[in-house]
């Protein structure tokens, strides 16, 4: 998916050769609306768009590298793997599984897009893996320590 113009968003584009099922599942559709932020971000005319904005907010250093990475007047490829497990547990693409495999509801997605920026510099490919798990936060109870007034919290 690409902005195409300065300034416009258009949906993604679905190739005629792929496999993604339709609609597309909803890991995908918030990746493609990361890599959207990212484009605005990116474009000097649609950042002033991004202030006070809650998303853009709580990126990280690694979210606006990421933004500057990509040429967002390009086509950028984006595709999914989901992740398997067989049904003894283990991790079906790296054991080499004989047994049922069952897709599990984490996939990757990766977006790539092809830069050439001088003939003469070999390509590059850079990688950036980002985990995104909710935070757990651990709750305690509290406990009450008695005194000769009653009951107070410690």
């Amino acid at each position: 998916s690409s902005p195409g113009a300065r300034g416009t968003t258009p949906p993604p584009t679905i190739l005629p050769s792929s496999t993604a099922p339709t609609p597309l599942p909803r890991d995908t559709t918030a990746f493609l609306d990361r890599l959207r932020a990212f484009a605005s971000a990116s474009d000097p005319a649609r950042s002033e768009l991004l202030e006070g904005d809650d998303a853009a907010s709580s990126w990280d250093k690694t979210d606006w590298r990421v933004a500057a990475m990509f040429q967002w007047d390009e086509p950028v490829k984006v595709t999914r793997a989901p992740g398997r497990i067989d049904v003894m547990g283990g991790i079906a693409d790296y054991s080499g599984a004989t047994v049922v495999q069952s897709p599990t509801a984490v996939a990757t997605h990766v977006a790539a897009q092809r830069r050439v920026e001088d003939d003469a510099t070999p390509g590059k490919l850079i990688i950036v893996s980002r985990t995104r798990q909710k935070k757990k936060t651990a709750t305690t109870k509290k406990k009450k320590k008695k005194t000769e007034e009653g009951e107070e919290e410690k």
